[in-house]
């Protein structure tokens, strides 16, 4: 009798040495297959209005993928590592993505508010590759650690997102003001990126940042398809909390940034931008 493919994977994992023990080699075979697929698409795909869909599916399918197994490290390593490891694929993500990708609605919102439209069409279909590629990431996760990934961290981890709790510990209203906050800091950042000598490191460190600020509050998500993919069927509040706390309170804080953010850097004297 044929057996079924996931038990031909998890057969195979399993005889390879470390990997199916180890999550910070399983980590690293994500990285290097995300990271492939991304630049293969970049490198051999015409450019064209369509290919920006299928290259921002992609880029945001390995953001999803690697924040879930950021999630691994920190269960089998602690904070500490999880910082690392938080770090590394944020400075990751902004040497890979190319200007015109968008990983989540907060972008979009920023950039359209700073002056860049598009047509609406174009916006709306950046919202539905975003939330399919958040939604395909989730399952990926699930389907590979299910078969692949033996491990206790990923097992525990595995529990976790079949049963989860909402990271939401706060009244609603304080909720949103959270992820307000922190996506306008963060988006404040990201605004400026290109005027400071170490841009991306900044970006990247902030990222951190921001997500040990909302940890305990909200789980510090600042990004409508991340908390898509890890917070929306969790138990612990309605579908209505989920999007008025991780779409709505960002949105707005884009869109302020978008509007603001160069009145609001005025104010920083110029010493800054040019010694980091």
């Amino acid at each position: 009798m044929d057996q079924p493919v996931s038990d031909v994977i998890s057969h195979a994992v399993a005889h390879i040495p470390y990997l199916s023990e180890t999550p910070w080699l399983f980590y690293l075979v994500e990285v290097l297959i995300t990271s492939g697929i991304v630049r293969f698409l970049q490198e051999f795909i015409e450019q064209s209005r369509v290919s920006v869909f299928i290259e921002e599916f992609f880029c945001i399918l390995q953001l999803i993928i690697l924040s879930h197994e950021n999630l691994v490290i920190q269960k089998a390593y602690g904070d500490l590592a999880f910082a690392v490891v938080l770090l590394l694929s944020c400075y990751l993500y902004g040497r890979t993505f190319r200007t015109g990708v968008f990983t989540n609605v907060a972008g979009n919102v920023h950039v359209y508010a700073f002056g860049n439209y598009w047509p609406w069409g174009e916006f709306v279909g950046h919202i539905v590759t975003q939330l399919l590629a958040s939604y395909c990431g989730y399952w990926y996760v699930r389907f590979v650690w299910a078969v692949a990934a033996t491990d206790a961290a990923h097992k525990g981890k595995l529990s976790d997102i079949q049963s989860c709790s909402s990271h939401i510990q706060i009244n609603t209203a304080a909720a949103v003001a959270v992820e307000m906050a922190l996506t306008f800091l963060f988006r404040l950042m990201i605004h400026r990126e290109n005027r400071f000598r170490s841009g991306l490191v900044l970006v990247s460190l902030m990222a951190v940042a921001m997500t040990f600020a909302g940890w305990n509050l909200t789980g510090g998500y600042f990004n409508p398809s991340l908390a898509f993919s890890m917070e929306f069927n969790c138990s612990g509040h309605n579908h209505l909390q989920f999007f008025l706390v991780y779409f709505l309170g960002p949105i707005i804080a884009a869109f302020i940034v978008g509007k603001l953010g160069d009145k609001i850097w005025s104010f920083v004297p110029h010493f800054f931008e040019d010694h980091l």
